[in-house]
């Protein structure tokens, strides 16, 4: 069952072979760095205690070359991280991106 319907896809429904994939862009090197930080995530949340049955973490990389990391957790862990993160100090938090409404004042409510 996805979140989105057949109308509405997930790009992460998509198949590889859907993506516009450009030859001058370098996906190898931002996916490497993907897949360091997707196995981080695993181990960090491991090391808290967190089954490794509870989390999986995978590398991808966008049309532009950009690499990601797709999370998939079950309700309980996810459930956690919610807690852990609404209890942040916003502002002791650093700006790590802009994502078009990542600043403190969104997350703040403001």
């Amino acid at each position: 069952m996805h979140d989105d319907d057949e109308e509405h896809p997930s790009p992460w429904d998509r198949e590889l072979s859907e993506l516009d994939w450009s030859p001058d862009v370098d996906y190898l090197g931002d996916w490497k760095q993907a897949r360091e930080l997707a196995a981080e995530l695993r181990d960090t949340l491991v090391s808290m205690g967190v089954p490794a049955q509870a989390i999986q973490a995978e590398a991808g990389t966008g049309p532009a070359g950009a690499g990601t990391v797709r999370m998939v957790a079950n309700l309980k862990l996810v459930r956690g991280m919610i807690n852990v993160l609404q209890h942040l100090d916003v502002d002791s938090f650093p700006q790590i991106c802009d994502l078009g409404g990542g600043s403190r004042e969104v997350a703040a409510g403001l």
